[in-house]
């Protein structure tokens, strides 16, 4: 299993950059002490240890900071920093250390670039959350199939390529990511290839028609319901990111899954 989903998906943070957002709190309670007090002075000389190459909090904490899995991020000088800075640092931190595991893993394609849905239908874009479909999907069974799907616990046993593979497929491949329905040595058997293109098992075929019907009353689809890879990857994440059709979007997939298995 990939860690990362973990965070990204529940809203908890990991202990590295959440022990670095706890100093950076305590940093910005610090700089609205008063200046008489103890632990601003403190603050003042634990820069000028920094500023002179001395070891010091600051130092260690920039040391830290710099440190965390895609970080690009630096403690800045005592003089530019402000709760506003340090606001921001956090966000950074957070955004990057973690957004880093979804974007480099081909398992987790569909976690890419998605937009979390709203309630009101409004979207954004938070790196770590508590998930819409981990509370609207009420059955644990659709729930847990669906979770496992975007998180790329299902590949390579139940689907042999990952979502982001995209046909063509390179020969040496053809034996073990291509579809075993197709039989088509170039065709890789992703998620979105099985459930929403593959023409060769008709039941599967007869419940992903009846369902696109249905999801046709929420969204524009081609007339002849046939996709490409991009439309299909495109598709099958507008379905599962979006408040209305989630639940019944998380049905087909377990559905679906079932047949193919």
């Amino acid at each position: 299993s990939i860690l990362a989903p973990l965070f990204t998906e529940t809203g908890i943070m990991p202990i590295r950059p959440r022990r670095v957002i706890l100093a950076l709190r305590y940093l910005a309670y610090i700089l609205d002490l008063a200046h008489d007090h103890y632990a601003y002075l403190a603050l003042l000389e634990s820069s000028r240890l920094r500023e002179a190459g001395e070891r010091s909090w600051l130092s260690d904490l920039d040391w830290a900071i710099q440190n965390l899995p895609g970080s690009s991020s630096s403690l800045p000088s005592l003089d530019a920093l402000s709760t506003q800075s340090i606001t921001a640092l956090s966000k950074a931190v957070t955004d990057s250390t973690i957004q880093l595991f979804i974007d480099q893993s081909p398992r987790l394609a569909l976690l890419q670039n998605r937009q979390e849905p709203h309630k009101d239908g409004t979207k954004s874009r938070p790196v770590c959350s508590l998930r819409h479909y981990l509370t609207l999907v009420r059955s644990p069974d659709h729930r847990v199939t669906l979770t496992k799907l975007l998180c790329g616990d299902l590949t390579p046993v139940t689907f042999h390529a990952s979502p982001a593979s995209a046909p063509p497929l390179p020969v040496c491949d053809h034996q073990t990511k291509g579809c075993r329905a197709c039989h088509l040595p170039h065709q890789p058997e992703s998620p979105q290839h099985v459930l929403l293109q593959c023409q060769f098992i008709p039941e599967l075929v007869d419940l992903r028609n009846g369902f696109l019907t249905r999801m046709s009353l929420h969204f524009p689809l081609p007339h002849s319901l046939r996709f490409d890879h991009a439309s299909a990857t495109h598709y099958l994440k507008l379905f599962v990111f979006n408040w209305d059709s989630v639940v019944e979007t998380a049905k087909f997939i377990h559905d679906g899954i079932s047949l193919w298995r």
